[in-house]
């Protein structure tokens, strides 16, 4: 019986390795141009380069300071974005509307000109929010809130969307008393909801949504609208309780609420925010398969993403 074993480990003994060569094709640095620029909000923008894979390290500064970015708002007079250092973005004071065609040329010296096209998204309100305050307990003995909202989908299929929830809340450093206590709004909020429609899951699993233990991202949380296509929505969103506390100044006595955005996004963000997850899902991972990134941005990486949104405080009148 050993001698039959020794003869079937054979082959695998006598395997040999053999190394070849691939000679990668030439690599043309390229320009990524990324803005999400909100309704009502000032234009910004950063503007950085890509790397060839043998070249790329996490601490090179992949920053590009001396690019001219062009911005054309329905084809009106072009207006030049500047570069600001304090924020270490490109800014322009000039606010987009929703329906606005936008149109972006970006150029630096070394590169290839880029540019992108986009039309804002409709506004979409949130039409009526209503806050229940620990209405259960959950299998860990925390009181758990939930957050109800509604809002119409326009009738025309293919309509995108993202949440965003924010906490105000006091942030100590008990370990240095040298860093005063601050304001920080907190994105970090383990949310659940065993809504369909709600496109991100942990893990990729779409049977995990409604599980106890599964937390969804309080930021950039996606929904598409193919099942509730041009109908009237409501969406509940579940978190612990105390994630929802007003923070109260207490030198103004001003209180600050937890606060919902929905966002109205365009299908090329979704898609390359649905693209870029994947990737980074995929980090690590010697078996999964390539992942092509989405991406509006013509001679170039990135996205042009305008936005519509509304926002609700989280509080009962």
């Amino acid at each position: 019986m050993k001698k039959y074993f020794a003869l079937l480990l054979l082959p695998f003994m006598m395997a040999c390795e053999k190394k070849i060569n691939v000679k990668l094709p030439d690599y043309e640095e390229r320009l990524f141009f990324f803005s999400d620029v909100e309704t009502n909000s000032n234009f910004t923008a950063f503007v950085r380069r890509s790397e060839k894979i043998k070249s790329y390290n996490n601490l090179h500064d992949l920053s590009v300071k001396n690019a001219v970015i062009q911005l054309y708002i329905n084809d009106d007079d072009v207006r030049t974005l500047f570069y600001a250092d304090s924020l270490e973005r490109y800014a322009l004071s000039q606010l987009v509307k929703p329906n606005d065609r936008i149109k972006v040329i970006v150029t630096a010296p070394g590169y290839p000109e880029a540019s992108a096209e986009a039309v804002v998204p409709s506004e979409v309100p949130i039409e009526s929010l209503v806050f229940n305050r620990a209405v259960r307990i959950d299998n860990q003995g925390n009181l758990i809130s939930d957050i109800r909202i509604k809002f119409t989908d326009p009738p025309t299929a293919g309509d995108y969307y993202m949440i965003d929830i924010y906490t105000p809340y006091a942030m100590f450093f008990p370990q240095d008393t040298t860093i005063p206590q601050q304001q920080y709004p907190s994105n970090w909020i383990c949310i659940k909801s065993k809504d369909a429609s709600i496109d991100d899951v942990t893990s990729g699993d779409p049977l995990n949504t409604g599980d106890e233990n599964n937390c969804l991202p309080s930021e950039g949380l996606l929904i598409n609208d193919v099942l509730f296509n041009g109908q009237t929505k409501e969406l509940v969103l579940s978190a612990e309780d105390y994630y929802f506390e007003p923070y109260v100044d207490s030198a103004s006595g001003i209180s600050s609420y937890p606060q919902i955005k929905l966002k109205h996004i365009t299908q090329e963000y979704y898609k390359y925010l649905k693209t870029t997850r994947n990737v980074y899902d995929n980090s690590g991972n010697p078996f999964a398969e390539p992942v092509n990134v989405i991406s509006n941005v013509k001679n170039g990486y990135g996205v042009l993403a305008p936005m519509s949104v509304s926002v609700k405080d989280i509080k009962n009148p």
